[in-house]
């Protein structure tokens, strides 16, 4: 477990890693100035300005955690939110199974997302040689 000693971004950044421990193929990087958590080459969570944000793409998981007292969507310039992002109630910092629980459902939303079958662009074709019309005699 993550203890709060440390800085609190290097703390929730170790919240994170505990929670998208036993996820395979999870990723990290930093992303605006942030340490971001990716599945499939797309971004699911990260620590934002001291909290931690998960993308919900599911419209009932992303209303339900909307709903949980202390959570906001994430507006990272302060004005439109960002689609589908909602920051965490701080409540959640101190609860690694409730936490744990909206990490791995924001890592499945994005994780199926980015496996479902993409449309494929139709090849084109050679256009066929045209055929010399014997001449008539």
């Amino acid at each position: 477990m993550a203890t709060r000693s440390k800085n609190l971004g290097t703390y929730l950044t170790e919240l994170l890693e505990n929670a998208t421990r036993a996820l395979p193929g999870i990723t990290t990087k930093r992303m605006f100035s942030s340490n971001a958590f990716f599945t499939g080459g797309k971004i699911f969570a990260l620590e934002w300005d001291d909290r931690i944000a998960v993308k919900l793409l599911e419209a009932a998981d992303f209303d339900e955690l909307l709903n949980v007292e202390g959570a906001r969507p994430w507006s990272p310039n302060g004005k439109a939110p960002m689609s589908r992002w909602v920051l965490v109630p701080e409540s959640f910092h101190d609860d690694d199974e409730t936490l744990g629980l909206w990490v791995r459902r924001a890592q499945a939303h994005v994780h199926q997302a980015s496996t479902k079958a993409k449309p494929t662009k139709a090849k084109p074709t050679k256009a066929k040689p045209k055929r010399k019309r014997a001449k008539e005699k």
